[in-house]
């Protein structure tokens, strides 16, 4: 009974939350590479819950308020580009410290030409 239960909500967490199509791989070692992508996932998405279990939120929920951080960028010259997080909602705060997670305060960024 547990064996169903578990891949029923494995199954169900596969193609809702982590939105992934079904995958026709040929070779050993790429299946074995995906079965473990995906494994890896799932535990990820388990310890999401516990954590946000406090929080009265679902771990899609919570992603998806996360998913709206967004690394600025800021050209001060025209080869000095500056890459920065702002600061999260407080929505989003919460949910980091549920999770134990800090967003770095810096973030190295590779030169690339000036778009403009």
């Amino acid at each position: 009974m547990l064996r169903v239960i578990t891949s029923v909500k494995f199954h169900t967490m596969k193609t809702s939350l982590l939105e992934i199509r079904p995958l026709f791989l040929r070779r050993a070692d790429r299946t074995r590479g995906h079965v473990f992508m995906v494994m890896l996932s799932y535990l990820l998405v388990n310890e999401m819950d516990k954590s946000l279990s406090q929080l009265d939120i679902t771990v899609s929920e919570a992603m998806h308020d996360l998913d709206r951080i967004c690394l600025q960028h800021q050209w001060v010259a025209p080869e000095v580009r500056l890459a920065r997080l702002p600061l999260p909602a407080a929505t989003q705060a919460e949910i980091l410290q549920a999770l134990n997670l800090k967003l770095p305060e810096a973030i190295c960024v590779p030169s690339s030409p000036n778009p403009a």
